[in-house]
């Protein structure tokens, strides 16, 4: 069930990416492409023991989140399987491993078939300020999902993860084939470029 429900996640997340692509064409008579945009990507994994205080379950999460660097609209989202119950609100808060912190981002629940929470999305359009982008790079921003036995948090996963995080998107066109070729057609393609790790 997860991994159906992260396909349909990984769908409209890789959409806004070619869509985030696709502006901005050229002026003046200029076919050269425009510059790509970058984003930034993050993930998470989601434990009990990451919980301030610490919560001993057997429920788990994964996540990621995407931003759009120069614009920081941000997108993404997590499943999670084994609550105590379902899932009553799901957000993204700031505050340092080891530390409550307050909702930066109310996210919305997803359901499966039979109504059930399985995961937590950013709603569309959702845009992080500098200073929650700043958090974000910093390490200080966490998913965090609730249920009725456990108010203040029953799973937490600070979204850190950094494998393969900056990702670019490139339109494809004729114009670029050597030699150029004629046509209509266009693709906004994406790229992931592997970091160094920071740890």
């Amino acid at each position: 069930m997860t991994g159906k429900w992260m396909a349909r996640i990984a769908a409209p997340v890789l959409a806004l990416l070619m869509i985030a692509g696709c502006g901005g064409g050229s002026s003046g008579g200029d076919d050269s492409p425009a510059p790509p945009q970058t984003f930034v990507v993050r993930t998470a994994a989601l434990t009990g023991a990451q919980e301030v205080p610490a919560l001993a379950t057997d429920a788990a999460g994964k996540g990621a989140v995407v931003v759009n660097a120069a614009t920081r609209e941000i997108s993404g989202g997590f499943t999670f399987t084994g609550l105590s119950g379902n899932a009553t609100a799901a957000h993204i808060h700031k505050g340092a491993v080891g530390v409550a912190g307050g909702v930066e981002i109310g996210l919305t629940l997803v359901t499966d078939s039979g109504g059930v929470p399985v995961g937590a999305i950013v709603p569309a359009g959702a845009t992080l300020t500098q200073a929650q982008y700043d958090s974000l790079l910093a390490g200080e921003l966490y998913f965090n999902v609730h249920t009725a036995a456990n108010g203040t948090g029953e799973i937490r996963g600070q979204i850190t993860g950094q494998g393969g995080n900056v990702a670019a998107v490139a339109t494809i066109s004729g114009a670029q084939e050597v030699p150029a070729v004629s046509s209509a057609a266009t693709l906004p393609r994406l790229k992931r470029f592997a970091l160094p790790s920071s740890r």
